[in-house]
């Protein structure tokens, strides 16, 4: 009997060892994910060039497949009608001086609204209020 408990025992330890070795390395990865995930940041400044102002800027994180609407909403003061933003900050834009809310990414006019744009990792937003010539 004391020989199958030393065999046991000796057959019980490396398996805990193991055990508890790959639970750590998970523990491990996981956190990585999660750093990951939380290391997504966009700066995003909003303009009244019509009086030449900053009103904003700050750096803001997202998680992936988030819209550039959504992280707007999340951290700014937006109105919208019918998918457009009418005024950011409590700064409206105003159609008798043909003055609307534009935006760039990364210098880039975009093409697509705000609710259609995606995000990605160190994207440079910059909203301006500004008069329309066209």
């Amino acid at each position: 009997m004391k020989k199958f408990l030393k065999y046991f025992l000796l057959l019980l330890v490396p398996v805990m060892f193991l055990t508890g070795c790959s639970t750590q390395t998970e523990t491990k990865s996981e956190s990585t994910k999660t750093s990951e995930v939380a290391a997504k940041k966009v700066e995003i400044t909003i303009k009244d060039d019509l009086n030449k102002k900053q009103l904003a800027k700050k750096e803001v994180t997202f998680k992936k497949g988030d819209t550039l609407m959504k992280v707007l909403k999340a951290n700014f003061k937006i109105t919208e009608s019918k998918g457009l933003i009418t005024a950011i900050e409590s700064v409206e834009q105003d159609s008798k001086k043909q003055a609307y809310w534009t935006f760039t990414v990364n210098g880039k006019m975009c093409e697509k609204g705000a609710a259609d744009t995606k995000l990605k990792a160190n994207d440079k937003v910059v909203f301006s209020l500004a008069t329309y010539k066209g």
